[in-house]
């Protein structure tokens, strides 16, 4: 069963799923990631680039594709350099026995 989404229509922002990419090589790669649109997602102003809104007095992360990072002490996330071309909802967790 093929569940991927053209990138065109996009999931909610900040809920993470898996994006699928391929790099200037032609080297393809599947992550969990998430987007951030204009203004949604609150950042901190320790955050190396955040975009701050005068109007809200509130720092936000850039418009874009984050990969979350689960197994890093430092970072939560990081910035997809490469445009997703799909995605599709995470799967279920498996049951346990």
């Amino acid at each position: 069963m093929n569940n991927w989404i053209n990138i065109e229509t996009m999931p909610e922002s900040g809920k993470d799923v898996l994006i699928y990419y391929e790099n200037e090589l032609g080297k393809s790669r599947i992550v969990k990631a998430f987007y951030a649109g204009k203004y949604e997602i609150e950042s901190s102003p320790e955050d190396e680039e955040s975009d701050y809104s005068e109007e809200e007095d509130c720092y936000y992360y850039p418009v874009g594709w984050y990969e979350t990072i689960d197994n890093w002490d430092d970072y939560a996330n990081c910035q997809v350099q490469y445009e997703p071309t799909h995605w599709q909802p995470l799967p279920e967790n498996p049951s346990k026995f």
